[in-house]
């Protein structure tokens, strides 16, 4: 039996893999959410959690070791960039959508929504974290 070999993932790899895995399980939950009448306030953090984990599976199955502490931090720091952009994004379509004017938004103030946009990027950075964390160090048990 042939032992396998490590092979190096660059970090932007990463980040499209776990955008891949964010977009495709949120449109899986989507789909739970219309067909299913199933309804949960933290799915956007279960969704993030899940396609970290994912991500650190495939990253620990292409280098054969936990991922390391410094690189699993910016990892994480730019996945909830990505998590955050695109969060944004379905917001203003869905505002658009729903004909609400941005004017009620923009009376909220610059500040106000800078902090919500901080708070929500931190959230996500630290549960993609906790991901990245959690199955990382189990995948590499397995090795």
């Amino acid at each position: 039996m042939a032992e396998t070999v490590a092979r190096p993932i660059s970090t932007l790899k990463l980040v499209g893999i776990y955008s891949g895995l964010y977009v495709g399980l949120a449109i899986l939950a989507l789909l739970v959410t219309l067909f299913l009448n199933f309804e949960n306030s933290a799915m956007g953090l279960i969704i993030a959690f899940a396609a970290a984990s994912g991500m650190a599976q495939i990253w620990v199955s292409r280098e054969r070791a936990a991922p390391p502490f410094g690189r699993a931090w910016q990892v994480a720091a730019l996945c909830a960039v990505v998590t955050t952009a695109i969060m944004a994004a379905v917001a203003t379509l869905v505002l658009q959508a729903e004909g609400m004017v941005f004017q009620d938004l923009a009376n909220e103030g610059a500040l106000m929504i800078g902090v919500v946009a901080l708070g929500i990027f931190a959230l996500n950075f630290l549960v993609i974290r906790l991901g990245l964390w959690m199955t990382g160090r189990s995948a590499a048990k397995r090795l």
